[in-house]
């Protein structure tokens, strides 16, 4: 009996931590990916044209060696994570192909959805878009 407890007592402290969530949202231009290991949440994005596949830390507060490729200067970076919700609001982020200016976007992983509003290259903008699993 005791060599059983001890069986079970090592199993359970060798499986460590199984949980873990992946969920990964295909929007019209990008890819959001959403990452519970159980720990720690991270969310990540892709660009489909871009990126080729290769995924980075969004939102980002700073440049980092994952987004110095596209990135050029970031200023007034702020991150909300709310669970399956993230939102990146921003004073202005110089990219290379443009400036965003006092933009917010939001990916909501369980509504399954991208809203996104604020100026790009001069001109305001808004979108709202369902997104697939």
């Amino acid at each position: 009996m005791n060599k059983i407890l001890k069986i079970v007592v090592l199993g359970l402290l060798l499986s460590g931590n199984a949980y873990a969530e992946e969920i990964i949202l295909t929007c019209n231009s990008s890819l959001y990916k959403y990452v519970d290991d159980g720990t720690d949440v991270k969310y990540y994005s892709s660009n489909k044209k871009r990126d080729k596949g290769k995924w980075h830390e969004w939102p980002t507060v700073e440049l980092k060696d994952d987004n110095k490729d596209f990135f050029i200067s970031i200023e007034g970076s702020e991150v909300i994570k709310d669970g399956y919700k993230i939102t990146h609001k921003g004073k202005k982020i110089v990219n290379t192909n443009g400036i965003a200016k006092n933009f917010k976007t939001t990916i909501n992983f369980k509504a399954k959805s991208r809203s996104s509003k604020g100026i790009w290259n001069g001109k305001k903008y808004s979108v709202k878009e369902k997104c697939k699993v």
